[in-house]
């Protein structure tokens, strides 16, 4: 829509959804660069909202959803050619590795991945605590629309959890 000011514009703007998923992506990236911290449930938030600030900034640059997926998904092939045109004769080709078999996955992601099958759709909340060198799940879903909060840990002693929950 424009104004009648001599010197503004104003551009309607669209909004663009950002799928969930993509946004749990970046948040994963970020708290791998971070060091793998251990964030209580309000500073998984905050992350959260900071990687969809960061993906909504790509979109606001004119990166479709499709590219910025490819990218932070590492899809994006970058061909083999050196910046240096004198150096281009000197490089060699980089060969991909293309692992034997996929990675095995924990006991606790196992778990996971029955759960969401059981539950008929993906979990509308999935953090999984590191806790020494073993793992909490904690998975919420919810099938035939009653929320369900599971627990599942690979720890071989008993586990006290002290849980709260809060609308």
């Amino acid at each position: 829509m424009l104004n009648h000011h001599p010197y503004q514009v104003y551009l309607e703007s669209r909004v663009i959804h950002l799928p969930d998923d993509l946004v749990q992506i970046q948040a994963y990236i970020r708290w791998e660069k971070a060091g793998k911290p251990n964030y209580s449930p309000d500073q998984q938030l905050l992350e959260f909202e900071e990687a969809r600030k960061e993906l909504q900034v790509e979109l606001e640059k004119g990166k479709s959803i499709e590219a910025i997926r490819n990218k932070i998904t590492k899809r994006e092939k970058k061909p083999n050619v050196s910046k240096n045109p004198d150096t281009k004769r000197f490089s060699r080709p980089v060969k991909e590795t293309v692992p034997e078999k996929p990675p095995t996955l924990s006991a606790v992601n196992l778990f996971c991945k029955a759960k969401e099958e059981q539950s008929g759709g993906p979990a509308l909340r999935k953090n999984i605590y590191k806790l020494a060198d073993r793992e909490l799940l904690v998975l919420v879903t919810k099938p035939s629309g009653k929320t369900r909060i599971d627990f599942a840990t690979d720890f071989k002693d008993p586990l006290t959890l002290h849980w709260a929950l809060a609308n």
